[in-house]
Order: C-alpha cells, then structure tokens, then sequence
C-alpha cells in the first residue's frame, strides 16, 4: 500500500514540477498544468477517432462525440491531438501522450 502511494505522489508531483519548469515556454506550462489537473480528477483521453461521420473522443472507455454528455462529463470539441471537456463544473482540456496512429502524407 505504502508503496503504491508513493509512486502515486511521485507522479503527481513530477507533473507538477513539469508545469513549474521555467524552460518550458508558458503554452506548455499551462498545457501540462491542465494534463495533470484532468489526470488528477480521474479522466482519460484513450482515443481519438475520426471518419465520414465525424470525430469521437474514447474517455475511460465511452466513446463521445462533441456535444455529447456521460454523467457529469461533457464534450465541448474534439481537436487533432486533444479534447475539451466539462468535468464537474470544471473545463478541462484532456490530451493523447503519442498519437495512436500517423496520417501518411
């Protein structure tokens, strides 16, 4: 147990002193500051999933399209690598790490 808690607060506070770097350019401070903060109440971006009927978001497992709502989340828009939510009254902009899958060009 002990050591579950710990790696749990070593990961937070390590995005939290990612948001802090002062090397980092201030978009991406706040970007990793709203990363950790959506983290930190529970949400996850799976997927993001596009085609001829639009896009969908996969959060903890439901798949949403923007406008859409699931209990207290809601979608507010689907970008390329992020999406916008709701969150207990709270927006929060969910981001993937690494793209699942590159477009050829």
């Amino acid at each position: 147990m002990s050591r579950y808690l710990l790696l749990l607060l070593s990961l937070h506070s390590g995005l939290l002193l990612a948001a802090m770097d002062p090397t980092l350019p201030p978009q991406a401070r706040a970007l990793v500051a709203e990363t950790a903060q959506a983290e930190s109440a529970g949400l996850v971006l799976q997927a993001i999933l596009r085609g001829p009927g639009g896009a969908w978001a996969v959060i903890d497992g439901q798949r949403l399209r923007s406008g859409q709502t699931a209990g207290e989340l809601q979608v507010l828009g689907i970008n390329s690598r992020s999406v916008d939510v709701q969150y207990r009254g709270q927006r929060q902009r969910l981001t993937l790490s690494q793209p699942l899958l590159v477009p050829r060009r």
